[in-house]
């Protein structure tokens, strides 16, 4: 009966052991989970546009706020603004927010290759 007992408790740990480990997934080229891109910009600013262009080329998604009709968006890119310490008198379109795991990285007519790839690792 000891012997039973012995050998069932060595089963349960064993068994415990090898399903309760957590696979964990190499991430070589340390691209982050949970990202998102919001634009802030103007309908028809050239330059808003062409920030836009680029990011459908690479096929990257985004949202994108017209803030001349959404004024809850313009507050948020203002208050966003005021949080990365940048001044509403600097503001040139498109002002960019690249969320990477819930922290915001806010540019101001970013260059994507510069600013916004090294953050998504696209």
């Amino acid at each position: 009966m000891r012997k039973i007992i012995y050998i069932s408790t060595l089963i349960i740990l064993f068994s415990a052991i090898t399903f309760s480990c957590e696979k964990v997934i190499d991430n070589p080229d340390n691209t982050p989970d949970n990202w998102a891109i919001y634009i802030y910009g103007l309908t028809g600013c050239h330059l808003c546009t062409d920030f836009e262009d680029q990011l459908d080329q690479e096929n990257i998604p985004y949202t994108f706020y017209d803030i001349d009709t959404n004024n809850v968006k313009r507050g948020e890119m203002m208050a966003k603004l005021q949080t990365a310490g940048i001044p509403s008198d600097s503001i040139q379109w498109p002002v960019v927010d690249v969320m990477v795991d819930s922290i915001s990285h806010m540019f101001i007519q970013p260059d994507y290759d510069k600013d916004v790839k090294p953050l998504i690792g696209k």
